[in-house]
């Protein structure tokens, strides 16, 4: 009996294998490998933008005593802004202008402000400075 157990044994041939172990291991290390440099690679990129950055903002030089007016640039005023513009004492002297009509070019916005063009600021202001300016006559 120990004859046929081992001439059976025996009789079998090992088949080879398509894929090693040694190419498979070989295969997972060179994929790891990659996605271990794309990995660095972006966070070089990140730093180098974060220095380039740093870089910059450290040697911009910026006036200390600048200021910049909030209606210098803009067309159109709220009525509190506006208030403020001609010198008055709140916004209602500014709405109580535009209900009068001596103010026309507004806009009423949905929340009942309004917004108010300049150059009607400015037209107004130089009539009431006319009006006071004005010669007077004895008739």
């Amino acid at each position: 009996m120990d004859q046929r157990r081992s001439s059976g044994s025996s009789g079998r041939s090992r088949q080879p294998s398509l894929i090693s172990p040694t190419v498979v291991g070989s295969l997972i290390l060179g994929i790891c490998i990659i996605i271990a440099s794309s990995n660095i690679a972006g966070k070089i990129t990140k730093l180098n933008a974060t220095i380039e950055n740093t870089q910059f903002a450290s040697t911009m030089k910026v006036p200390e005593n600048i200021s910049v007016s909030a209606t210098a640039q803009r067309t159109y005023l709220t009525d509190t802004e506006a208030a403020q513009y001609l010198n008055l004492s709140d916004s209602t002297e500014v709405v109580s202008l535009i209900k009068n009509g001596e103010i026309t070019e507004y806009i009423q916005n949905s929340k009942g402000g309004y917004s108010i063009s300049k150059e009607a600021l400015d037209d107004w202001f130089y009539e009431q400075v006319n009006k006071n300016n004005a010669p007077v006559t004895d008739e």
